[in-house]
């Protein structure tokens, strides 16, 4: 492409001339640099700890929610038998370790989030979704918050769900995720 970046995608035989979105530009600019200035190793080195990152947050979101070193230890024995799959080093990495580190921020928070947490949320979306797409799953999760407490305030529902009172407020979450997104 005489050193430009292709206009379309070269890969999509589905339909020609389908336009080229670069979605994860900014993890290919940080796996670009480490591979220069550190060589493969770098990447080793990188991948292992956002995997490693990613683990700890599983094992102490489990903690904190079952109170059980056991069944923490087996919680983090099982995500990372299937985060094999997802060794490589890709820009899903960034997505993995972000997902279980905001979910663990959201699942442990008592007290409740203040502005300057919305707003570090914000950025992290932000940047999340320039690294990778798999930050739009993360809306899923929001969703539900949002759905439960919604739902928790029809009045015959509290028979069928638990209640949902969390650190955040899910509707100012949902609308930061949609505006960084």
């Amino acid at each position: 492409h005489d050193y430009e970046l292709p206009k379309t995608d070269p890969f999509s035989s589905a339909v020609d001339n389908k336009p080229l979105i670069h979605h994860e530009w900014l993890s290919q600019i940080i796996l670009y640099r480490i591979h220069q200035i550190f060589g493969f190793s770098g990447i080793r080195i990188m991948r292992a700890v956002l995997l490693l990152t990613a683990l700890a947050f599983v094992f102490k979101a489990s903690l904190r929610l079952t109170g059980r070193f056991a069944v923490s230890l087996f919680t983090l024995l099982v995500m990372a038998y299937l985060f094999r799959t997802r060794y490589l080093a890709r820009p899903e990495l960034f997505s993995i370790m972000f997902f279980t580190a905001l979910y663990y921020r959201l699942a442990i928070s008592e007290k409740q989030f203040g502005w300057p947490t919305y707003i570090f949320i914000f950025f992290i979306f932000v940047l999340w979704i320039n690294l990778h797409p798999f930050m739009l799953f993360f809306g899923a999760v929001i969703l539900i918050s949002f759905a439960s407490q919604i739902t928790g305030r029809i009045p015959w529902t509290h028979r069928f769900f638990r209640d949902s009172n969390p650190a955040y407020n899910p509707a100012l979450l949902l609308l930061l995720f949609l505006i960084a997104s």
